[in-house]
């Protein structure tokens, strides 16, 4: 472990992919809590301030950019 680093698997406790209830035609499916276990980055990732709900974005790759969102970890109470 690196002191001042915070990471996680990315990819792990979804909320599409069959981790929610979905009714198709009529049809329920049950969701998967399996899938939907986990914890996911979304939430906590920085978004970009010209566009709405839209993580920021590696200019060269264009993909999402994971290492400019700061975390503090803090004690539960």
């Amino acid at each position: 472990m690196l002191p001042s680093v915070l990471t996680f698997s990315v990819g792990y406790g979804h909320w599409g992919y069959g981790a929610t209830h979905l009714n198709i035609g009529g049809k329920r499916l049950a969701a998967d809590k399996i899938r939907s276990a986990g914890i996911h980055l979304n939430p906590i990732m920085r978004r970009d301030p010209a566009v709405w709900q839209f993580t920021m974005t590696d200019i060269v790759g264009g993909s999402v950019a994971f290492y400019e969102t700061r975390a503090r970890l803090e004690q539960a109470a």
